[in-house]
């Protein structure tokens, strides 16, 4: 879940030219050791630098007219994205998955790359969720991260950690993870489509599959009341699945057909427990 050695330094060294540069225009730290993309600062500085940096990202403006350090016109375009699509806030590390980190802000989750750091060695597995300030990068059609955190000393509870849990199922089923912050496909939308077309390929053959399935089940009369209600419960249960086919991204129909197939369930249910009842 990092970023390749070469496109990490890329990273690394264009924003240490950033903050040089701001640093020098806004004098935030007047007594940093050398100038110019060599200047030394410790992390709690370059953390000040980044964020008095995209407070006013008029100074990226400035970075980009100027260019000071003679970036070739790969590289000014890529801070140019920076200014345009880097989102800034307070993320919360969710989880760690075989591709990226998930980050959480404001209801909307991302697939994070680190840079030359593992995620793991910054913030181990154990500790997770943990709150950060930190900045969220394009780079070639991925998300990396700045490599500055200010972490907060904040333990969460079952609550935050079960609405984390939450936002990011939502996100994951419905094809919602964000691993892209340019073009169209920045919030999920890129995967939605290539689902649509694997789907729209195999439509009519499921379709035609779950009207057979119906077909026999309609054949299929039920002598108890339990296998009765069985087989109503496989008739909801087939008309849920063509509703699903029919409408992959949800809608009234599938809370309709969900609604009807709960029932049945727990009609069945309640069927079952009468039943454990009388044969005590």
């Amino acid at each position: 879940m990092q970023l390749p050695k070469e496109d990490a330094e890329k990273v690394i060294q264009l924003m240490l030219r950033l903050l040089a540069f701001t640093n020098e225009k806004l004098n935030i730290c007047p007594g940093a050791r050398a100038k110019g993309p060599s200047a030394e600062f410790s992390l709690n500085e370059r953390i000040r630098i980044r964020d008095a940096m995209w407070k006013d990202r008029k100074i990226l403006n400035a970075f980009l007219s100027e260019n000071p350090y003679g970036l070739d016109a790969n590289d000014l375009d890529i801070v140019r994205k920076w200014r345009e699509r880097a989102v800034v806030d307070e993320f919360y590390i969710y989880r760690y998955l075989k591709n990226h980190a998930i980050f959480i802000a404001d209801e909307k989750v991302y697939g994070v790359l680190a840079l030359v750091y593992p995620f793991e060695t910054i913030f181990p597995e154990p500790v997770l969720p943990v709150l950060v300030g930190t900045v969220l990068l394009p780079f070639c059609g991925r998300i990396a991260w700045d490599g500055l955190a200010e972490s907060y000393n904040v333990r969460f509870g079952s609550g935050v950690r079960s609405d984390l849990r939450e936002i990011y199922l939502a996100a994951k089923e419905n094809l919602r993870v964000i691993t892209t912050l340019e073009g169209e496909g920045a919030e999920g939308e890129d995967a939605r489509r290539e689902l649509e077309k694997r789907q729209e390929k195999t439509r009519q053959d499921k379709l035609n599959k779950l009207l057979s399935i119906e077909a026999t089940l309609d054949t299929m009369q039920g002598e108890s009341p339990m296998e009765k209600q069985a087989f109503r419960l496989l008739r909801e249960c087939s008309g849920l699945a063509k509703a699903i086919v029919e409408h992959p991204f949800g809608g009234d129909e599938l809370w309709t057909s969900g609604r009807k197939t709960w029932l049945a369930l727990e009609r069945f249910r309640k069927m079952l427990e009468r039943s454990e009842k009388a044969g005590r």
